[in-house]
């Protein structure tokens, strides 16, 4: 994982620059006999020249906050540069230039450039950065940000031919947080460097006939970690980060129109996954190191093979009923090798027992049937049926097969009323699940297989049974009011749980409404509702016979209020703005005859104002300010947890904070 430089990445770009840039002054001068500008097509706008925007101007932010700024930049109290433009050039043949600009002053800024000939080809490049802000702790800041810049192309070589392509690099660098293990007992969260580098590329070439539609692409991904493990300042820990790893894809798409009502498609893929980075030693203690022993392998040799292949038939027979099948295929073979470990505890001791590695993998077959039927000009009925089988490799459940169907009913009894209700019945049935010690590995520590219960099932692969309701309205009640009511309901039961997740409950209600006071003054408004509900059984130990099981209920529920104004002070001269949002959110867990852990809880309050002002008929004023609260309970973020002296753990704080962000920037539109 040696860090590289790529002076192609360069230069691929500035040569995107010049090809845009000579593409553009080559058109502009290209003239005809008569030395008028030729026009590309008879769909070409015959108008040309530049249009758009560029913006500039100022921010200030009241308060520090990484809540706030997590993923814009807008962290830190201060002044800063608010700068935008979304300019376009058109030429008369067809050729074009687009630039588009955002959040210039920020490590969240945006940047890209195209420009071809409409019909023809086009180029373009782009940058943009992402940064994230994680919480307050004691110890350090987590803070990571990526940044991107890449190449694409298309072109039209012939009428029924196009061809695609990109190249996109990613870096991402920062502070992470990593849990870890000392001793036998002893937990922490540490703070972990991020420095990874990603390339993406991939080749498309299309083809569009009267009947065939057939494209054929490429897609690479190239991973690349700087670290090759992390070892704890106190020199007693070590584990390995993310290796560097590929992955190849090759697959084709066609397309045919087998009559005027039906369409056959298809889609198949191919694609290899590897990675082979060198082991890390067992132990970064030498005796323990030494009593492990060599490495049954110098790497992992991991590979997995992955296919997908879709057939798709729509058929339309009357203009009234619609007929939609499908199948897809979906295989992950891990071809990996298999391999006995020593096993050494924390870095510390040699165990006697081994493990051996899990290659795990599936096979899923997924059918679908749909059919709909028009009942005039008023609604629309249309029903399903899905079969999902998915059978895996090295898992607690071998087989699981889930059948699901489906109906909704649109209606639209009125100009002025559309409604919709969907209902679908799921059922999952699923082979016995047999505990993973069960299959591999064969020799670890027998104790360890008594403390594990052989009931303790992972829910997303139990039996399930699950109802699903659905319900929208929407209600235009006069000129100047609509109504709506969206209704989402979700019901799981695990049967035949014994340990585990038993049953869970999801519940989201959203009515919303929109107001015209008067041509100029109008308002929106909505509330959500969003509760989720689960229980879970669970045992202390074994045996089952010794009277300690344990039920516990789960319950979140986050209510949400948004408003909204927009006024038209001074017609064609002023407009302004205003913006609320609140949200709660709760969380609960009950046991039965005990008490109950505490609530975790945020509130989150934001309100906002903005205006722009037209100077000219080119020149607006813009400007705005924006509040924002926030606030959590939670009793795991506690302060600063020291296990080891010599280590600096981190000490998740609960946020408590509220920041103010004014702007003030000028608008110049280009004609």
């Amino acid at each position: 994982m040696k860090a590289c430089k790529h002076p192609l990445r360069v230069a691929l770009l500035v040569a995107a620059l010049a090809q845009i840039h000579s593409a553009t002054v080559t058109a502009a001068d290209k003239k005809d006999a008569s030395g008028q500008g030729l026009k590309a097509c008879d769909d070409c706008p015959d108008v040309g020249g530049l249009s758009g925007w560029v913006e500039g101007g100022l921010d200030y932010q009241s308060h520090d906050s990484d809540h706030f700024g997590r993923y814009t930049g807008h962290d830190k109290e201060g002044a800063g540069i608010v700068a935008g433009a979304d300019l376009a050039y058109l030429g008369k043949e067809g050729t074009h230039l687009d630039v588009k600009a955002v959040d210039l002053g920020l490590v969240s800024r945006d940047i890209a450039v195209s420009g071809g000939k409409q019909g023809k080809y086009e180029i373009g490049v782009e940058y943009d950065q992402m940064p994230n802000f994680r919480t307050e702790t004691v110890a350090t800041r987590l803070k990571t940000q990526r940044d991107r810049s890449g190449i694409k192309f298309s072109m039209v070589p012939d009428k029924a031919w196009d061809i695609t392509g990109f190249f996109r690099y990613e870096e991402k660098e920062g502070v992470k947080d990593v849990g870890a293990t000392f001793g036998f007992t002893q937990t922490t969260v540490l703070p972990a460097p991020v420095d990874y580098e990603t390339d993406d590329f991939g080749l498309s070439a299309g083809f569009k006939g009267e009947r065939l539609q057939a494209q054929f692409s490429y897609a690479g991904s190239l991973f690349r970690n700087k670290h090759d493990s992390i070892v704890w300042s106190n020199s007693s820990g070590r584990i390995a980060e993310a290796p560097d790893n590929q992955f190849h894809q090759l697959s084709a798409t066609l397309g045919y129109q087998l009559s005027d009502a039906t369409r056959l498609a298809a889609h198949l893929a191919y694609g290899q996954m590897t990675q082979n980075e060198s082991f890390q030693p067992y132990s970064i203690n030498s005796g323990a190191n030494a009593a492990a022993g060599v490495l049954p392998a110098a790497s992992l040799d991991g590979k997995v093979d992955t296919t997908l292949a879709k057939v798709e038939l729509n058929s339309r027979p009357t203009s009234k009923l619609r007929l939609d099948a499908s199948y897809a295929y979906s295989n992950r073979d891990n071809k990996t090798p298999l391999n006995i470990y020593n096993y050494v505890v924390t870095d510390i001791g040699l165990s006697q027992y081994q493990r051996q590695n899990r290659p795990y993998g599936f096979e899923q077959q997924l059918a679908r049937l749909k059919a709909g039927y028009r009942l005039g000009e008023y609604g629309d009925l249309s029903g399903g049926f899905d079969y999902d089988r998915m059978n895996r490799s090295y898992q607690q459940v071998e087989e699981t097969q889930d059948r699901t169907v489906w109906g909704r009913l649109k209606l639209h009894p009125l100009d002025s009323v559309d409604a919709s209700l969907k209902v679908a019945y799921s059922d999952r049935n699923a082979t016995n699940f047999v505990p993973l010690y069960t299959i591999s590995p064969l020799l670890e520590n027998p104790q360890f297989h008594e403390s594990v219960n052989p009931l303790m099932q992972a829910f997303e692969l139990a039996e399930r049974k699950r109802n699903t309701v659905g319900f929208e309205l929407a209600v235009n009640a006069s000129n100047n009011l609509t109504l709506g009511l969206d209704v989402a309901y979700n019901q799981d039961d695990y049967q035949r749980m014994v340990l585990g997740l038993n049953k869970a409950t999801s519940w989201n209600v959203t009515p919303s409404v929109s107001y015209a006071f008067t041509e100029r003054f109008s308002g929106s408004a909505y509330y959500t509702l969003d509760k989720l509900d689960s229980e879970q059984t669970g045992h202390q130990s074994q045996p089952l016979t010794t009277p300690d099981p344990w039920l516990t209920k789960d319950v979140n529920r986050t209510d949400t209020f948004g408003l909204t104004f927009n006024w038209k002070a001074i017609p064609k001269k002023l407009d302004i703005g205003a913006d609320l949002a609140h949200a709660d959110f709760t969380g609960r867990m009950q046991y039965a005859g005990a008490v109950g852990l505490p609530n975790v809880a945020s509130t989150m309050t934001a309100v906002g104002m903005h205006g722009t002002y037209r100077m000219q008929d080119n020149l607006s004023l813009r400007a705005g300010v924006w509040y924002e609260y926030y606030k959590e309970t939670d009793w795991s973020k506690t302060g600063v947890v020291n296990v080891l002296p010599t280590l600096t753990s981190l000490g998740y704080l609960p946020q408590n904070v509220n920041t103010t962000l004014v702007s003030v920037s000028a608008r110049y539109d280009l004609k």
